[in-house]
């Protein structure tokens, strides 16, 4: 066994960010202590949001990820509209965006992710984005409404 290449990784919850963690372990029939320091570690897995950048006009714009209302393909570039309609054209494929985009965005058709934070309206086969309609694909359908809870209301004999 390579002694250099094992280690022990553990993932705490926040929760125990203020909690002090000690660790026994015995070594030749000794036991050492060793207490462990809260360190911020950077990761970047899918889970932890880092920022998006984008290259426009000789400098890039940062932009938030809960400000992206969708983004839409066109050929090898994208569109990607946040901010109350703001657009912006990349050029960048959207199978790319896909990849880096948080949880909450999801592929609704072969040319549109949605931020599921703005979907306000579900009619048919179409979402309601901001101002815009959005048709679901035939086979993203139901990987898309298994997103939503729908509740269907029913109508009383006086008419309400």
């Amino acid at each position: 066994m390579n002694k250099k290449n094992n280690s022990i990784t553990l993932f705490l919850p926040s929760m125990f960010e203020d909690i002090p963690i000690t660790i026994v372990r015995g070594i030749h029939n000794r036991q050492v202590l060793i207490d462990i320091q809260s360190k911020n570690v950077e990761v970047n897995r899918k889970g932890i949001l880092q920022p998006v950048f984008v290259y426009t006009n000789g400098s890039y714009t940062r932009i938030m990820h809960d400000k992206i209302l969708y983004v839409e393909a066109d050929g090898s570039y994208c569109k990607i509209v946040y901010d109350g309609l703001k657009t912006l054209i990349l050029s960048f494929p959207l199978s790319e965006a896909c990849k880096i985009l948080p949880e909450n965005f999801i592929r609704v058709h072969r040319s549109f992710v949605v931020n599921l934070d703005y979907v306000t309206q579900v009619s048919g086969n179409r979402l309601y984005v901001k101002d815009t309609w959005i048709n679901v694909g035939r086979e993203y359908r139901e990987e898309t409404f298994a997103h939503f809870i729908f509740f269907h209301a029913k109508r009383h004999k006086n008419g309400y």
